[in-house]
């Protein structure tokens, strides 16, 4: 009796073959099992927009020490996004994808097309009105600012228009000395209207507001489940195991075969 079986490949390919039935009946059983089990999988849609975030334009008429504290973030649109996705989680399956464009993709999932929509919908209004509201706070620090310069003119403006007075009532030396004061507040002055003006200009194209880029709309098919995914899997499933299985049938036919043998001799 041999300690050793040999098993011939050749015969356990051409067995395979044979039992070709094994891994289509294998792949409809387990396609069925997948189909039944997606039915009990519950309905979900989902529906999306794309949002453009308010955008601030640095190289505009900002003090470099509020430049380099909101460098990363200008108008604090990180925080909106987080703030936006956070107070609506309780509503539902909403997600937030900020990307590097200055976009967001929003996300919504819900049992019904027009829930998603919905949902989509509300954190669209929310995420436009939060971010164009943060980039204006960014800009009215500016504005503050430039209001200084209002009052340094006025305060030149009211000063000069003293001395004007006196000049009106005083003659000879003292005349001459407060026209030349009036001259310097004037230079003074001159400066801070058109560096005023200039900013003022350059600060009122200084902020694009956010707008959405896709509007949301009622989901026509739902998101999950996905039928065609989930059969598809199974058949592939069900193909594997069918072949895994043959192969196993075979190689079992073949030892048997050689055992028989054996015992035979």
């Amino acid at each position: 009796m041999s300690s050793a079986i040999k098993i011939d490949m050749r015969l356990v390919q051409k067995k395979m073959l044979q039992d070709w039935w094994i891994s289509i009946v294998g792949a409809v059983l387990i396609a069925l099992l997948m189909a039944v089990l997606t039915a009990f999988v519950e309905t979900e849609y989902k529906s999306h927009s794309m949002v453009k975030l308010a955008e601030i334009d640095k190289s505009g008429p900002f003090d470099k020490q509020l430049i380099k504290k909101n460098s990363q973030d200008p108008g604090r649109q990180g925080m909106i996004v987080q703030g936006v996705a956070t107070e609506l989680s309780y509503k539902g399956n909403v997600k937030l994808y900020p990307r590097k464009t200055g976009t967001v993709l929003i996300e919504g999932i819900a049992h019904t097309p027009e829930e998603a929509q919905s949902l989509v919908e509300e954190a669209t209004a929310m995420l436009v009105k939060g971010s164009n509201e943060a980039a204006q706070k960014y800009i009215d620090i500016k504005q503050e600012f430039l209001d200084r310069y209002d009052q340094q003119v006025s305060q030149y403006d009211q000063e000069i228009t003293g001395l004007y007075k006196g000049l009106e009532k005083n003659g000879g030396v003292k005349s001459l000395l407060d026209l030349r004061l009036v001259m310097a507040l004037m230079n003074d002055r001159e400066p801070l209207i058109v560096h005023s003006l200039g900013q003022r200009i350059l600060l009122s194209r200084a902020l694009s507001p956010a707008y959405v880029v896709t509007e949301p709309m009622a989901p026509k098919s739902p998101y999950r489940p996905n039928w065609a995914r989930n059969i598809l899997i199974g058949v592939l499933l069900g193909l594997m195991m069918g072949v895994f299985t043959s192969f196993l049938l075979a190689v079992h036919k073949q030892i048997a075969l050689e055992v028989e043998k054996d015992s035979s001799v």
